[in-house]
């Protein structure tokens, strides 16, 4: 799932916000607690987003194959994006 600047930041702070007001954290400097968090979130984006290349370039030696057998391609995605989250230790 894609998000948009605006939806990072707005769940940073949202992130932030709550965790001070129930008192579960205190943040010294909430500004940059909440841009740590936006770092996070792009952070596993971007690997999110890798992942993601590395599926399509495993699709795309297999087109033939996949084509012949008129397998799924979005199923098969699924299915190796699952195999090499779980050999890479990324939570989806």
């Amino acid at each position: 799932m894609r998000l948009h600047k605006e939806q990072i930041h707005s769940i940073a702070v949202d992130i932030v916000d709550n965790l001070v007001k129930d008192d579960l954290i205190i943040a010294d400097d909430p500004q940059a607690f909440k841009a740590k968090i936006i770092e996070l979130i792009k952070g596993e984006l971007r690997l999110e987003d890798k992942l993601n290349d590395d599926v399509k370039e495993i699709l795309s030696q297999h087109g033939d194959e996949i084509m012949r057998h008129e397998v799924d391609y979005f199923e098969v995605f699924k299915m190796i994006k699952a195999k090499l989250a779980k050999e890479r230790d990324i939570v989806l």
